[in-house]
């Protein structure tokens, strides 16, 4: 992997979503066919191609999938690392050919109703049995920012009833389970993504996550999804 991510740390859900992702990917068995889709600068498709799955990373910024092709050579793994410049909307991905999809904080930077169309696109490529693992930023209600969007910055965020409409709806699929990570106080929770915007503070916040997670932030029981600032479903085709 690269280097810098020891130095300048992930954002700070990261460090729960992805162990999620792979504890999911891991369940569903081993050589998957898999399409992680708006990867971005993101280690997770080079390392789950590093596990032997044959991994498709997919974006619409080539300079991202160059980025990806060098996470893959520091793997090990470019031969299973397929890059594709695509739209989230139009993957060109034959139907029903895909064991697993994974979509990590993507389809909150969707404008428009494309966040559903964005799902419906990605549940087509999934075979029978097949899963798409998505992780979102939630809020007790249904939140939408207006352009112009500043640099990252989440375009919504999704209470229960905007999941159901515009993401678990359009999709098509079954909701195989759902977990919530947050923190017992909002207040602290809106503290902590602030301080994530600096590089330095990133850092000590990964170790800070990693040595107290229950206590600072992490899985929190579906009955404290009020504190929640982020979900994460995994979605069944039957």
């Amino acid at each position: 992997m690269d280097p810098r991510l020891y130095v300048l740390g992930l954002g700070g859900t990261r460090y729960f979503e992805y162990p999620w992702v792979l504890g999911q990917v891991e369940r569903l068995g081993r050589r998957l066919r898999l399409l992680d889709v708006g990867s971005g600068p993101s280690f997770l498709p080079a390392y789950l191609a590093q596990q032997g799955h044959l991994v498709v990373t997919a974006d619409s910024d080539a300079a991202q999938l160059g980025v990806q092709a060098r996470f893959a050579v520091r793997a090990g793994s470019a031969g299973r690392l397929l890059p594709a410049v695509v739209d989230a909307t139009r993957l060109g991905v034959l139907d029903g050919s895909v064991d697993c999809v994974t979509c990590v904080s993507v389809l909150e930077h969707v404008p428009d109703a494309g966040d559903a169309r964005a799902v419906a696109e990605l549940a087509r490529t999934l075979r029978p049995g097949g899963s798409l693992l998505l992780t979102l930023p939630y809020a007790p209600a249904y939140r939408e920012a207006r352009p112009p969007y500043r640099g990252g910055a989440h375009q919504r965020l999704y209470d229960e009833a905007a999941l159901r409409r515009r993401i678990i709806e359009p999709s098509g699929l079954d909701v195989s389970s759902a977990a919530y990570i947050g923190t017992p106080s909002p207040a602290l929770y809106r503290l902590l993504l602030r301080v994530d915007r600096l590089r330095l503070a990133r850092l000590a916040l990964r170790w800070l996550c990693l040595a107290v997670p229950g206590s600072l932030i992490g899985f929190l029981p579906p009955e404290r999804r009020a504190t929640a600032g982020a979900v994460c479903l995994a979605l069944r085709r039957a």
